[in-house]
């Protein structure tokens, strides 16, 4: 596999433990209702990914 393609699903791991871990114990509403935890999830998804 091509370095540049390692790297990449190295940070879409990444993106994927940090949301787990920044989301942890949060509930939906939570996520629904606060928009600095919405945007921070979002921006951690999506734009790393």
């Amino acid at each position: 596999m091509r370095i540049e393609a390692l790297k990449y699903l190295y940070d879409i791991r990444l993106a994927a433990v940090l949301l787990v871990v920044f989301l942890a114990g949060k509930t939906f509403e939570n996520y629904r209702r606060a928009a600095m935890l919405r945007t921070a999830g979002q921006e951690q998804g999506v734009g790393r990914a």
